[in-house]
């Protein structure tokens, strides 16, 4: 509801009252790809009171937004730092994995309380992914990736304190696998905030785009790979004139001069290795295989479907994505900053219900001057709009 106050010239004073209205830019914030292109039509991110309610959100959280990013890049930080020092022997290994460990339950549990108190947005998010309506931006994915870490983190330097990741050989490669996900889950967490630059966000909207758009792609490569590795296994490896199975035979190939279709997942692999050109066939007419003409016409529709045919399918999809997101990219960038203003703003209000923040909330989180004004309980976003 919107209540004009006062005219003054040319222009006009409104009131729109937006109590308990939040749910409203969260709608905003999970919008889908095919809503945005409705709201591009209707110039809807650009009219009152959105545009102007959109920016109050952006001046009353900024400071709280740089404080948390400035937290995760210094975890982030120290945490790649101290991982050589201590194995250098900088730092007592037990002492650094119990200091890693308390650091990461206040930031693990801080991750969680966090997601109570954003419970509203999260049920409104799983609501549409489970109906297929993916958001425009990834914020939330990428909030997902810092929570990984922070859990993360714990079991791994709690699992370190003992020796049980070190009893068998599977357990030692989970933990390896562990280390590896806790690295790239806490680099991954932040470009949560790096999508603030407009430049890095757009590049980020780009690659989360053609990765989507890929998927629908690699079904098809992958099912061209399969077909023609296992033409390679077969062609390498079975002779119907003599008697044995495949694997029979290929139990003998140990005196043969290839090694590399000898089994399927290696004639997989190296497929793939010659329809990308990355590696070359040890013969180029194939005679160790008992069908070389064979042998040779597969390879060169291997390079051909692969690497030319398919490789230029992907480039053309990807030039196509990529000219369909430019035309929303203002859009886009203004959706994701407000995702992630509205993330931070959730968890904030949860943090300031303690007696310890509250002093930072006032000296070091103080918001700018805003336009928003409360009278008896409820809030109104002061707007000056054209006559």
């Amino acid at each position: 509801y919107k209540h004009p106050v006062q005219e003054h010239g040319l222009h006009v004073h409104m009131l729109y009252d937006i109590t308990n209205s939040n749910h409203i830019l969260h709608s905003i914030s999970l919008v889908t790809e095919r809503n945005l292109r409705r709201f591009d039509e209707f110039h809807f991110l650009e009219r009152e009171p959105f545009r102007s309610w959109i920016q109050e959100k952006v001046n009353i959280n900024h400071r709280a937004v740089c404080l948390w990013m400035v937290v995760w890049v210094v975890i982030m930080v120290g945490y790649l730092m101290s991982v050589p020092l201590v194995d250098k022997g900088y730092i007592p290994e037990i002492y650094y994995h119990v200091g890693v460990v308390l650091v990461a339950f206040l930031l693990s549990s801080q991750e969680c309380l966090s997601v109570f108190a954003s419970r509203n947005y999260n049920k409104l998010l799983f609501k549409r992914l489970r109906r297929g309506e993916v958001p425009v931006t990834f914020v939330w994915g990428y909030r997902l990736f810092q929570m990984l870490f922070a859990l993360t983190l714990v079991l791994h330097h709690a699992v370190s304190l003992t020796t049980f990741h070190c009893t068998h050989r599977v357990l030692a490669w989970l933990y390896a696998a562990f280390h590896v996900a806790l690295i790239l889950s806490g680099l991954l967490g932040i470009l949560f905030f790096t999508q603030l630059s407009k430049r890095i966000g757009h590049y980020l909207t780009i690659i989360e785009k053609m990765s989507k758009t890929a998927m629908s792609f690699l079904v098809i490569e992958i099912l061209l790979v399969l077909s023609l590795g296992m033409s390679f296994y077969l062609l390498d490896n079975l002779d119907p004139c003599q008697a044995g199975s495949v694997a029979a035979e290929s139990n003998n190939s140990s005196s043969r001069s290839t090694e590399d279709f000898s089994t399927y997942a290696k004639s997989i692999y190296n497929t793939i290795l010659l329809g990308l050109g990355i590696v070359s066939p040890k013969s180029w007419y194939f005679e160790d295989f008992k069908y070389p003409s064979l042998a040779t016409i597969n390879y060169l529709l291997c390079v051909t479907i692969i690497l030319i045919i398919m490789m230029n399918l992907l480039i053309a999809v990807m030039n196509e994505r990529v000219i369909e997101v430019n035309k929303h990219k203002d859009s886009i960038l203004t959706i994701q900053r407000l995702a992630i203003y509205l993330s931070i703003e959730d968890k904030q209000r949860f943090v300031e219900q303690f007696s310890l923040p509250r002093f930072c909330a006032r000296k070091l989180l103080k918001p700018r001057e805003n336009n928003v004004y409360v009278d008896n309980g409820r809030s109104f976003l002061h707007i000056i709009e054209p006559y």
